[in-house]
């Protein structure tokens, strides 16, 4: 009886604290990421001294169970402490890869591990009073602020980047004569700026702002964006009847400047729903070098530029219409007519694969709607997005060497994932996977099959 009542004491005492802590951490990696639109240099110093905070306590307890509890030597007790709590890091970073808004860090994981090193030569410092143990101490620190300090300066240049285009877009609607009644309407309650807006009937703009606050208010705001409907473009572009007798070529690829819909990989509300914006970038980009704009082809947008371009996009579409959230072909098109003049567009539907490829051929490109999840892409974090948008660059009908069949496949800027420059899907899975935005994304199946045409 007394041996049992010592194992309860032993098993309360060392293994408690080690699966609360643990517990813990485990719980606030769960949360969905509910962070800013852009990272805040404060932000990243406050979660990195969380890790530190949260992993030391952690490394404490664990190392208390091996050599207090179970009177292991000094040396195992540093080791196996080390090894299990980055174990446990790496783990916890692959946990978040399945929670929405989160991603996993190799970052993080050497952070919690400089933590975990830290806190074991301090304890091994304060037994032993070694000098050697005070300079891996310094070493480590050095790591740990370094890596610290990267990321804040790199959050430093990304608000940087935000507030430079805030202010330009400030500065443009200025010279309209706008500014005024913007700041008016932003010192308004939603009730308020919603009537004023209404009773506004001298532009398109007032307008279609009016009615987006108005469908806010209803929580109806994606079903109802662009509600002026003499102002959308109708004219659709069935089969182009002049590439019927084009030849075919076995493989086509076009060389599409290619970007994320999260540069720095921060998946968090804003950049979650971007793709429609990186892929229209990417068609903005494709015309520039068509146009002899950009003389220099350079296939991967910078990480600066892209954030920039999708933060000024992002922050028109707010101006404009009242949010940035899913946009239908339609829509996609008007705003890219409007903020990138590109009158090239053509909106297609009741297309086939030929269609496609057809276009593709003859040196255009394609910014497709999609059903997310019928894309299967393991690079998405499960079950990935109701609703995804990407652009056809290109296909291949070559003999693959192995089975001597037709590869069959269509090549891909898909901005959803880093690895997505040339990624490339089998024809019928994407084919099938095309849905134009039905107003509600979890009717995405009940969408049409349309897509965007950028033509030379």
């Amino acid at each position: 009886m007394n041996r049992l009542v010592g194992k309860i004491y032993f098993f309360i005492k060392y293994f408690i604290p080690v699966f609360l802590v643990a517990g813990i951490i485990f719980y606030l990696s769960g949360k969905p990421g509910l962070g800013s639109w852009m990272p805040n240099p404060i932000e990243v110093i406050l979660r990195k001294g969380a890790h530190f905070t949260e992993y030391s306590l952690l490394t404490f307890f664990v190392w208390r169970l091996f050599y207090v509890g179970w009177r292991f030597i000094l040396e195992n007790s540093f080791w196996l402490t080390l090894f299990l709590v980055t174990m446990f890091a790496a783990s916890d970073e692959f946990h978040q890869t399945f929670v929405v808004r989160r991603h996993g860090s190799v970052i993080d994981v050497i952070v919690d591990f400089l933590s975990a090193f830290i806190f074991l030569q301090i304890i091994i410092f304060v037994s032993k009073r070694k000098i050697k143990n005070l300079i891996l101490i310094f070493i480590g620190g050095i790591f740990f602020l370094g890596i610290v300090g990267q990321m804040t300066w790199q959050a430093y240049q990304e608000v940087k980047i935000k507030n430079s285009s805030i202010k330009t877009q400030s500065i443009n609607n200025k010279n309209n004569g706008k500014i005024k009644n913007n700041i008016a309407k932003s010192r308004l309650s939603q009730k308020d700026k919603t009537k004023i807006l209404e009773d506004q009937k001298t532009g398109v703009v007032d307008s279609h702002i009016a009615k987006g606050n108005q469908a806010m208010n209803n929580n109806e705001a994606k079903q109802t964006k662009f509600l002026d409907n003499e102002n959308i473009d109708k004219n659709f572009q069935v089969e182009d009847k002049s590439n019927k007798d084009i030849t075919l070529p076995e493989k086509v690829k076009n060389k599409v400047p290619f970007m994320t819909q999260s540069p720095f990989a921060k998946w968090d509300q804003l950049h979650e729903e971007a793709c429609e914006e990186a892929s229209l970038i990417m068609l903005k980009y494709y015309n520039d070098i068509l146009v002899g704009k950009n003389q220099k082809i350079n296939l991967i947008i910078s990480k600066e530029e892209a954030e920039e371009e999708i933060q000024k996009l992002v922050k028109y579409q707010i101006d404009k219409y009242g949010d940035f959230y899913d946009t239908d072909v339609e829509q996609t098109k008007k705003i890219g007519e409007e903020y990138y003049d590109l009158n090239n567009l053509k909106i297609i539907e009741n297309f086939s694969i030929v269609d496609l490829k057809k276009e593709l051929a003859r040196g255009n490109i394609i910014l497709i709607p999609t059903a997310g999840r019928e894309l299967k892409n393991p690079n998405f974090t499960p079950p990935g997005p109701l609703y995804h948008n990407l652009v056809i660059i290109g296909y291949d009908d070559s003999l693959n060497s192995k089975t001597g069949q037709p590869k069959n496949i269509f090549i891909t800027n898909d901005p959803g994932s880093r690895r997505g420059q040339n990624y490339e899907y089998k024809q019928e899975m994407l084919y099938n996977a095309i849905h134009d935005f039905p107003g509600d994304v979890n009717k995405i199946l009940e969408g049409k099959k349309r897509a965007i045409v950028l033509r030379k």
